[in-house]
């Protein structure tokens, strides 16, 4: 099946050449399809854009990224901060409650990262 020039240059403009490739593949499968071309190319390149979004916020934290975290967790939040501390000290590991942002700011520690 051919690809209309319209839905070719929307993939032509995409940076991931895996996923023109992929894109490309499954519309030019001569096997029977239940979505149009469009709706096809529509679908792949959301999911790609969620699993890219996700791999973004799960990405791991530079050291500077982390020490600025941590000065600025420091001073906002030094209760918790301290607790933080004490909890990694006397535990080596941090209280769910804390580590998961039930307190009003949220935190995210990679164990890696040593904050102290």
């Amino acid at each position: 099946m051919s690809i209309d020039h319209e839905l070719q240059a929307k993939i032509d403009a995409l940076e991931d050449e895996n996923l023109k490739v992929r894109i490309i593949r499954v519309i030019t499968n001569p096997g029977k399809k239940l979505a149009t071309n469009e709706e096809i190319f529509e679908s792949m390149l959301s999911r790609h854009l969620a699993a890219k979004k996700q791999r973004d916020r799960l990405r791991k934290w530079r050291d500077d990224e982390a020490v600025a975290f941590a000065q600025y967790f420091r001073e906002k939040r030094p209760d918790d901060y301290a607790e933080l501390l004490r909890q990694e000290r006397e535990f080596n590991e941090i209280d769910s409650g804390l580590a998961r942002g039930s307190s009003p700011t949220y935190f995210a520690m990679d164990a890696g990262l040593g904050f102290r």
